[in-house]
């Protein structure tokens, strides 16, 4: 039978009906007795105890672990923490001819965020191209043709530049819940030399990638096809070739040497809703949209089928909707097996 963690209140009755049955005092209590006060300051104490318990009782099994303990836990089975990464730029600024950009030059998003170059170059036809890497790690919402500035001047170069090339958005640091379902994967598959699972295990240690399906003898005997995506993207959750390349040469360093890996990008299949809510504001818009992305999160893979009564059921579930009419689709959304399901454009009837 579970225990029940008695409230302060029926602390202070018990220790209140023990000490009255005990000292042959009936209903007699003095307001400011020595008595009274105690009837306050033992429970108390011993309603902390009581609290501290319930949270050691926690830290003792891994999903309702904090993420102190989940850390714990985690090194136990081998895994670590996944760093932050910092984000990698392209600019191009103009200038005069023969002008030098030179590396450890800053220049500034209008976010703030600021990079470093850390590949400079020549003005050649009235342009240059620079690489830049951000000063702090953690992902960066930025697109390509996004204005930077330079934040001091460099003789013969525009201060305002271009992003042309956004090589790698950059990761925040992995949080609680993104290490515990590693974790709790890694308890409920674990290794087996290259067998099933082992993929998959492999690719999400990687910084980014957040979800992973492999899939036997994909192109014959021996073969293994791995595809995985980046949830945390803000343009496309599809890996780009860099990244591809990375998880590729990342898990090619621990499989079996005798498996030959095919690491490829699936094709994203966009839901795009037809759909009315009630109360129409932009706050319940916002939060139907975001619980769709959170449904597409937990329940999409590749030749996977999302219900319709589970897109239903996240509608319902936005905070501060009272009705919503769906009018597309209309049944299951289903997707090919080289492609996922993400939610594309709602249209808003």
């Amino acid at each position: 039978m579970a225990f029940e963690r008695p409230t302060l209140a029926t602390l202070v009755a018990r220790f209140r009906g023990d000490w009255k049955s005990r000292a042959d005092i009936g209903d007699a209590w003095l307001r400011r007795a020595v008595e009274g006060i105690l009837a306050i300051a033992v429970p108390g104490l011993t309603h902390g105890l009581h609290g501290h318990l319930a949270w050691i009782a926690k830290q003792v099994i891994f999903d309702t672990a904090d993420i102190e303990q989940v850390l714990r836990w985690a090194r136990i089975f081998g895994l670590s923490r996944k760093d932050p990464t910092k984000s990698l730029l392209v600019l191009t600024f103009t200038g005069s001819n023969g002008s030098v950009f030179p590396t450890s030059r800053t220049a500034q998003l209008v976010s703030g965020v600021r990079y470093v170059s850390t590949i400079g170059g020549t003005v050649a036809d009235g342009s240059v191209s620079v690489t830049v890497e951000a000063e702090t790690a953690g992902l960066v919402d930025v697109q390509a043709g996004a204005a930077i500035t330079l934040t001091s001047t460099i003789s013969g170069i525009t201060s305002t530049g271009v992003v042309t090339t956004v090589t790698d958005r950059g990761t925040n640091l992995e949080t609680r819940d993104e290490l515990l379902a590693r974790l709790l994967q890694r308890i409920r598959t674990p290794p087996r030399g290259g067998g099933p699972g082992d993929y998959v295990s492999w690719a999400l240690e990687v910084a980014g990638v957040t979800r992973a399906w492999e899939y036997a003898n994909m192109n014959g005997l021996g073969t293994v096809g791995l595809a995985f995506v980046l949830d945390g993207e803000t343009v496309s959750i599809v890996p780009d070739s860099p990244k591809i390349d990375e998880v590729q040469a990342y898990v090619d360093a621990r499989k079996p040497i005798t498996a030959t890996l095919d690491v490829f990008a699936l094709t994203e299949n966009p839901l795009n809703p037809h759909l009315s809510i009630s109360p129409d504001t932009s706050a319940t818009r916002l939060a139907a949209e975001a619980e769709l992305k959170e449904l597409l999160v937990r329940e999409a893979s590749p030749g996977g089928t999302i219900l319709i009564s589970h897109i239903r059921a996240a509608l319902s579930a936005a905070t501060g909707e009272n009705d919503y009419t769906l009018t597309s689709p209309t049944s299951n959304f289903e997707s090919d097996p080289d492609e996922i399901a993400v939610l594309g454009s709602i249209t808003w009837v």
